[in-house]
C-alpha cells in the first residue's frame, strides 16, 4: 500500500522525501497498512501542510495505536503512565521545548521536572521510570540522567505545536457586558510569555516553518490570527524602542535568562533581549509574506520601520536594530534573518552599509530604500522591486551586488 502511495502520480514530494529516512519507513509503511495514509488526506494540500499533517498522524499513532493489548484492545501507554493520549501529547510538548530552549539535543530529568508545570511534572519520573520514553522516540540515558529526543523532525514539530498553543494565550477572550467576544489588551505577563518562547536562541528554519503551517491553517480563526499579529506587532515596537531591557527595575530579559541558565542554556539578558526581539519580527515577516492568502491583505501588513498612517514611522529603526543585533556577533542579524526577507516591505527604510549578502529579497519591496555601501552580494532579488526613480542611482551607489541574482527585478 505504501508503495502504492509513494509512486502513484498523486502522492506529494513531501512524502517522497520522508519514506527515505528508515524509521519513518517503517512508520509510514504501519499508517498506510493500517489505511490511516490514503490519497484523501493530500487533496488540495502541498508543501508544508502535507508534512504536517503526515508527523501529526504519525504523533497519532505512537500515543494511540502502537502498543495496544491484543487481547483487551487497552492503550498500554496509558495504563503504565495513568494519563491518556491527549495529556501525554501535552507533555511530549513541553518535553519537546524544554530540550529545544537549553540549546543542544538533550535535557536533564531533574531540569525537566523543574520546568514542566507542575501538573505533569511529576508524571517525568514515572514516563523514566516505566521505560516506556522510547515509545515515543525518546532516549533516556540512564547514567547521566538526560532525555533527548531520537528523531529530530518529531521534537521541531512538538516544539511548533507548543509555541502555537503559547502564542494563542496572547489572543485570549472575554465576554462583555453584550454577551459578546472581545479581546483583551494584553499585560506584562503576556509580554513575559514572549520572552519565556521565544528567548532560547535563533528559531530554527523548520521549526519556523512548521509553526506558521500551524498558525494559518484553516480552522484557526482569522480574527485570532489578526490579532495575534497586531500584538506581536505592539511588542515589537515596544523592544525595538528599548521598552524592555532599559526598565530601571529587575527586567522581563533578566528573569528570562535567569530562567534559562536553570535549564542549561547560558544566554545572558542581552542576548535574551535580542533573539526574542528577532524571533518575534522573524513571525511578522512570515505573516506578512503569507498576507495574500487574506481578504483584507492589509491586515498582516508588516513593515519593520513603522507605518505613517499610524505615527509610528522612522526611517533608521531597522538600521538601528541590526546595529544593535549585531552586539551578540558580528553580522548576527543578517545570518538569523537573511532567510525570511521574502516578500518583506523595507520600502524607504534606510540601510546605508548593512551586510545583506546571500539573503533572500524575493519579491521584496525595497523602492527608495537606502542601499548606499550595502553589501547585496549572492542576495536573491527574484522580481524584487527597486525603483525606476533616477533618484535610485543615487540610493544605490556603490552598494556590492556581485553575483546577486537579478532575474525579473523590477530596475
Amino acid at each position: 500500500k505504501l508503495s502504492a502511495l509513494i509512486f502513484d502520480a498523486i502522492c506529494p514530494e513531501e512524502l517522497m522525501k520522508l519514506a527515505r529516512e528508515p524509521l519513518l519507513l517503517y512508520l509510514l509503511a504501519v499508517l498506510a497498512r493500517s489505511d490511516i495514509l490514503n490519497p484523501n488526506l493530500f487533496n488540495e494540500r502541498e508543501g508544508i501542510e502535507v508534512k504536517i499533517q503526515i508527523y501529526q498522524k504519525l504523533i497519532d499513532f505512537v500515543l494511540n495505536q502502537q502498543r495496544t493489548d491484543t487481547c483487551s484492545q487497552e492503550n498500554i501507554n496509558e495504563k503504565l503512565t495513568g494519563l491518556n493520549p491527549d495529556q501525554l501529547r501535552l507533555i511530549l510538548g513541553d518535553l519537546a521545548l524544554c530540550i529545544t530552549q537549553t540549546g543542544t539535543e538533550r535535557a536533564s530529568i531533574e531540569v525537566l521536572k523543574q520546568t514542566i508545570p507542575n501538573k505533569f511534572g511529576r508524571e517525568i519520573n514515572n514516563l523514566a521510570k516505566n521505560s516506556i520514553l522510547a515509545s515515543f522516540y525518546l532516549k533516556q540515558e540512564t547514567q547521566s540522567g538526560f532525555i533527548e529526543f531520537i528523531h529530530k523532525s518529531f521534537r521541531e514539530l512538538l516544539t511548533a505545536e507548543r509555541l502555537q498553543r503559547g502564542l494563542q494565550r496572547l489572543t485570549r477572550v472575554e465576554l462583555n457586558e453584550y454577551g459578546e467576544e472581545e479581546y483583551t489588551d494584553p499585560d506584562p505577563k503576556l509580554f513575559e510569555q514572549i520572552y519565556s518562547f521565544l528567548g532560547y536562541g535563533p528559531l530554527t528554519v523548520e521549526i519556523i516553518e512548521y509553526l506558521i503551517g500551524l498558525l494559518l491553517r484553516e480552522d484557526n480563526s482569522r480574527s485570532t490570527l489578526k490579532t495575534l499579529f497586531e500584538r506581536l506587532q505592539k511588542f515589537y515596537f515596544y523592544w525595538a524602542d528599548g521598552l524592555f531591557i532599559e526598565q530601571y527595575s529587575e527586567t522581563i530579559p533578566q528573569r528570562t535568562a535567569s530562567k534559562l541558565q536553570k535549564q542549561g542554556n547560558s544566554l545572558g539578558q542581552r542576548q535574551v533581549d535580542i533573539y526574542t526581539g528577532l524571533n518575534v519580527m522573524i513571525l511578522l515577516f512570515e505573516l506578512n509574506r503569507h498576507r495574500h492568502s487574506f481578504d483584507n491583505e492589509e491586515q498582516l501588513s508588516f513593515h519593520p520601520c513603522g507605518s505613517k498612517e499610524k505615527g509610528n514611522w522612522d526611517k533608521e529603526r531597522l538600521l538601528r536594530l541590526i546595529g544593535y543585533s549585531n552586539c551578540i556577533g558580528a553580522f548576527s542579524f543578517n545570518q538569523l534573518i537573511r532567510n525570511f526577507l521574502s516578500s518583506a516591505d523595507l520600502s524607504k527604510a534606510d540601510l546605508r552599509k548593512t551586510n545583506l549578502s546571500k539573503a533572500n529579497l524575493s519579491e521584496a519591496d525595497l523602492r527608495y530604500a537606502d542601499l548606499q555601501y550595502a553589501d547585496l552580494s549572492e542576495a536573491k532579488l527574484r522580481q524584487a522591486i527597486l525603483s525606476n526613480d533616477p533618484l535610485m542611482n543615487d540610493l544605490l551607489r556603490k552598494a556590492l551586488l556581485r553575483k546577486a541574482l537579478l532575474s525579473s527585478a523590477e530596475l
